[in-house]
């Protein structure tokens, strides 16, 4: 009892925060209450969105509860969502590549009067 209070005080300071919602979401699996655990995972999913660990999370604990309530299809593919963000690629803005000077200063005109180029061996980030 004093954790879901705990919780639920957290939560009313960071409503937002999708990783308190799947906690209270897992009390409430343990308290046998499976339909509120599947509110609070779907809630936390949509909370997380940019976040691919934290909805994997929470759509395994919406897995859990639909298992619990017997709705073992739904389950399956709630826990394959979950897998499928796990395993998801990062995209391309998400990496960060290292070129050479002279890559990159051979893709601009000289530079305007009062901007000087970087030393030679320098590195930038794209």
């Amino acid at each position: 009892m004093a954790a879901a209070a705990t919780l639920e005080r957290a939560l009313r300071i960071e409503p937002n925060n999708p990783l308190l919602w799947i906690e209270l979401g897992r009390l409430r699996l343990n308290e046998k209450n499976a339909v509120q655990a599947d509110s609070m995972g779907r809630k936390a999913v949509a909370l997380a969105t940019g976040d691919p660990n934290a909805q994997a999370t929470a759509w395994r604990l919406i897995a859990e509860s639909l298992r619990a309530r017997g709705r073992k299809k739904e389950a399956a593919e709630a826990e394959q969502r979950a897998s499928t963000l796990l395993a998801a690629p990062l995209a391309d803005d998400d990496v960060i590549r290292f070129v050479p000077d002279d890559e990159i200063l051979g893709a601009f005109e000289e530079p305007e009067e009062g901007f000087g180029v970087a030393d030679a061996g320098e590195a930038a980030i794209i």
